[in-house]
C-alpha cells in the first residue's frame, strides 16, 4: 500500500574507544532509513542510537547550506562511563545521491510543517524531533488508511488531499490538509472508531506512536491544541450522527424486527416514509410525529396492512425523512401502543400455528 521514500545509507566506523561497554575500535555500523544496524552486535546502545538522531538532524542543516565538509567529520559519543569516536567509513560504498535527495524531502516537509497552525510558534529544529522516523507516502483515491477496529501504530497528518471518516458505512466527517488523524486512537490507547479512506489523491506524514508521545511533552502547547481539536472532532462527529440518524435509516429485519423498527420511529416522533422490501412484496408506512397515519403492503392497507408487515421475518428497510403532501390524509390509524401490541399478538399467534 505505501511507498518507501528516498533512501538513506551512510556507513560509519569507530576510530576510537575508551571504557565503552558496548564497541570496540574499528565496529562498523550504518545509519540505514530509520535503522541504525550494528553488524555482529546483538545489542543497540541507547546513548549511540540517540547520538545517530542528532547527527541525522546536523546532516539535514549541511545539506540545506551545501556544507559538503560534513562528511568527513568525527563525532563523540560519550553519554555514558565509556568514551567512543567516529566518522563516516568513506571506503565503503556511500548513495549520496539518495542521501541528498532524502535531505532535502526532510526540509521542504519541514517548511510544510512550519506553517501548519497546530506546530505554530514551534522552532524548525524541534520539528526535527518528529520527523526524522516519519515517512511521506502518496495513498490513490479509495485507499484504506486506517480500517476500524485496528490498532494504529502511528499518527497520521495530511500534507495534500482530503480523507473521508467511514463509521457503518456512513460519512461521519471530512480531514483535509494540515490536519491530523489516528491521534483518537493514540490518546485513548484504543482501536480506531472509524475506518479513514482516501478521497482523493493523498500525500500523508507517518509518524510512529512514540515519536509523537515524546514530541507533545515536550511541547505542552500541541497538547492543549490537540485536545481542543479532539473535543471539536467528536461535537462534529456527534452531531453528523444524530444528523444522518434522524435524516435516514437502513437495515434488515434480521437486525431489527419490524415491531421494534416502529417503536424506535414512535420514541424518536420521527416523520417520513418506512419503505420495506419484504420477501414476496414492497410495503410503505408512513409516519407524522411518530404516529402511523398511512399502511400500504400487497393489497391491504391501513391496520390489516400493519399487521401483516409486524408479521414478517425477513427483508429490508429504509427511512427518509420527507415532508407530508399537503393533501395527506394524516389522521392517525390509531393508538400507537395498541396498533403493535394488537400487531405482536397476531405475530406470536401465526408463529404459535
Amino acid at each position: 500500500m505505501f511507498f518507501q521514500m528516498g533512501s538513506i545509507h551512510i556507513n560509519f566506523k569507530v576510530d576510537s574507544a575508551k571504557n565503552c561497554p558496548a564497541y570496540d575500535k574499528g565496529t562498523a555500523f550504518t545509519l540505514h532509513d530509520n535503522f541504525l544496524k550494528i553488524p555482529g552486535s546483538g545489542e543497540t546502545c541507547l546513548v549511540l542510537a540517540r547520538k545517530m538522531t542528532e547527527i541525522l538532524m546536523t546532516l539535514m542543516a549541511a545539506a540545506s547550506q551545501d556544507d559538503p565538509t560534513e562528511a568527513t567529520r568525527t563525532y563523540t559519543c560519550g553519554g555514558c562511563s565509556g568514551l567512543i569516536k567516529f566518522s563516516q567509513n568513506l571506503n565503503e560504498p556511500q548513495s549520496l545521491e539518495d542521501l541528498n535527495t532524502l535531505l532535502s524531502q526532510k526540509n521542504k516537509l519541514l517548511q510544510v510543517l512550519s506553517i501548519c497552525e497546530l506546530f505554530q510558534g514551534i522552532d524548525k529544529s524541534n520539528l526535527v524531533e518528529l520527523i526524522v522516523n516519519a515517512e511521506q507516502h502518496s495513498l490513490a483515491p479509495k485507499t484504506v488508511v486506517v480500517k476500524k477496529g485496528t490498532k494504529p501504530k502511528y499518527v497520521f497528518m495530511i500534507l495534500a488531499g482530503t480523507a473521508t471518516v467511514i463509521e457503518n458505512g456512513t460519512q461521519i466527517a471530512e480531514i483535509n490538509s494540515g490536519q491530523l488523524f489516528g491521534e483518537m486512537s493514540f490518546f485513548c490507547d484504543q482501536p480506531a472508531f472509524a475506518t479513514v479512506v482516501a478521497k482523493t489523491n493523498l500525500e500523508i506524514l507517518i509518524i510512529p506512536n512514540l515519536d509523537f508521545r515524546n514530541f507533545i511533552r515536550i511541547h505542552e502547547s500541541i497538547q492543549d491544541s490537540l485536545v481542543r481539536r479532539l473535543v471539536k472532532r467528536l461535537e462534529e462527529s456527534n452531531k453528523k450522527r444524530v444528523l444522518d440518524y434522524s435524516s435516514c435509516m437502513r437495515g434488515r429485519l434480521s437486525d431489527i424486527g419490524p415491531a421494534e423498527l416502529l417503536q424506535t420511529l414512535n420514541m424518536h416522533q420521527l416523520t417520513g416514509i418506512l419503505k420495506l422490501m419484504l420477501e414476496d412484496a414492497p410495503s410503505e408506512i408512513i409516519f407524522k410525529a411518530g404516529e402511523i397515519v398511512s399502511a400500504q403492503y400487497e393489497d391491504l392497507s391501513g391496520k390489516e396492512a400493519l399487521y401483516a408487515v409486524v408479521r414478517q421475518k425477513e427483508g429490508t428497510f429504509l427511512f427518509s425523512t420527507e415532508s407530508l403532501p399537503e393533501d395527506h390524509d394524516s389522521e392517525e390509524l390509531g393508538d400507537f401502543m395498541m396498533l403493535i401490541m394488537e400487531a405482536t399478538k397476531q405475530a406470536d399467534e401465526q408463529n404459535s400455528n
